[in-house]
């Protein structure tokens, strides 16, 4: 990702989907420079994407791990994509994802 705001102090958001290995799940760790880390785990059946995006700019810095079923660019871009999901009426879906913080 980005490293960071440019010498004119922009910093663009910046986005990345990821396509999980092949597996029941996916695990991102990220971690801080003073030590604490956060993990997101994943199924990869209910989520087969994950986003990360980041803002850098000064006084804002975030850094977002997003387990997702499709992209941001709307409904059809996903249909578009096969990444939309349609529920027949009564069907149901699990999504399961655990967020473990680490000292």
């Amino acid at each position: 990702m980005d490293a960071g705001p440019r010498p004119d102090g922009h910093a663009p958001e910046t986005v990345l989907y990821c396509r999980p290995q092949p597996g029941p799940t996916a695990v991102v760790t990220v971690t801080a420079p003073d030590g604490p880390s956060v993990e997101v785990e994943q199924d990869t059946d209910g989520w087969p994407l994950l986003v990360l995006w980041r803002d850098p700019r000064p006084g804002v810095n975030v850094l977002g791990v997003e387990p997702s079923t499709s992209r941001d660019g709307g409904r059809a871009e996903a249909e578009r994509d096969g990444e939309l999901r349609v529920l027949a009426p009564g069907e149901q879906v699990r999504y399961r994802t655990r967020v473990r913080v680490r000292p």
